[in-house]
């Protein structure tokens, strides 16, 4: 067990040094050809303010910021 654990409202373990924690209660479950998708609801959210975001889609990897407006 590595990092500093905690719980939000849920009760479900979080990372406290994660930059966002969203803690979720599952609403639907739907089975698609070899694919679980879990449809859930945002209960509580733990968000750091002091780096980038960082999410994988379409196969690579990407930062996720503000846009500033010229």
């Amino acid at each position: 067990q590595h990092g500093t654990w905690t719980e939000l409202e849920t009760g479900a373990p979080v990372l406290e040094d994660a930059l966002v924690n969203f803690d979720c209660e599952i609403d639907q479950i739907q089975e698609v050809g070899t694919h679980t998708i879990f449809m859930c609801r945002i209960v509580a959210i733990q968000q750091k303010q002091q780096d980038q975001s960082l999410v994988y889609f379409n196969r690579a990897y990407h930062h996720v910021g503000q846009a500033e407006i010229a």
